[in-house]
């Protein structure tokens, strides 16, 4: 308990100094603490403590902890808002429900050497939800976390963030002041791009 208790509260640390020094920045506590531990573990490893840590408890603490994590998220929904802006909000979801579906289950087929529907049904359930819908649908399907999509997401958020930070802080903008379909064409692009470096690197994966 002491030591994923640690984890949490250095990676809250990390988060919360990154936001002091740059407030455009903002880290995930998750990613910063799974770096922490990625840390802690190397620690552990090279001074011959691993040996009395015992890895089935720390993983069921950790399962009980991101189970909490998803409830806490669900609980959050204001269903208030959902009800002002119910056609909106229902247009959004067909629409972007055909839309990531199309990318998750076609694209993440391919572009997975292994464990590809552990890793496309959290990334179905974080794009058209949160994060935590992400985590609950992956602990479904895979409860023991074989697949390691949590573990990679951690790390592979952290580059992201930026990323994500601009397009959701510029997007809206560049939409009202008309710039919409040029940023559509945009993004079209470079996903294309994207897919074609895939291709290129060999990480595409042809499957039956």
């Amino acid at each position: 308990m002491s030591l994923v208790c640690m984890v949490a509260f250095f990676g809250y640390l990390v988060s919360q100094g990154v936001k002091l020094y740059y407030p455009q920045l903002e880290l995930p506590v998750f990613s910063c603490a799974f770096v922490i531990g990625l840390l802690l573990k190397k620690g552990c490893d090279l001074t011959k403590v691993s040996r009395y840590i015992n890895p089935q408890t720390t993983q069921r603490l950790s399962s009980s902890f991101t189970d909490m994590l998803v409830a806490c998220g669900v609980a959050s929904i204001k269903l208030g808002v959902i009800v002002k802006y119910a056609i909106p909000l229902i247009v959004l979801l067909l629409a972007g429900a055909l839309i990531v579906f199309a990318i998750t289950f076609y694209f993440g087929r391919h572009l997975s050497h292994n464990y590809w529907f552990e890793r496309t049904i959290f990334a179905w359930g974080w794009w058209t939800g949160t994060m935590a819908m992400g985590i609950a649908l992956l602990r479904i399907v895979d409860p023991k976390l074989f697949s390691k999509a949590m573990d990679d997401y951690a790390m592979a958020y952290l580059p992201i963030a930026p990323i994500e930070i601009l397009l959701i802080t510029f997007v809206p903008i560049l939409f009202v002041n008309g710039f919409g379909l040029w940023l559509s064409l945009g993004c079209v692009v470079i996903s294309a791009l994207i897919l074609l470096l895939a291709w290129r690197m060999k990480w595409w994966v042809n499957k039956n």
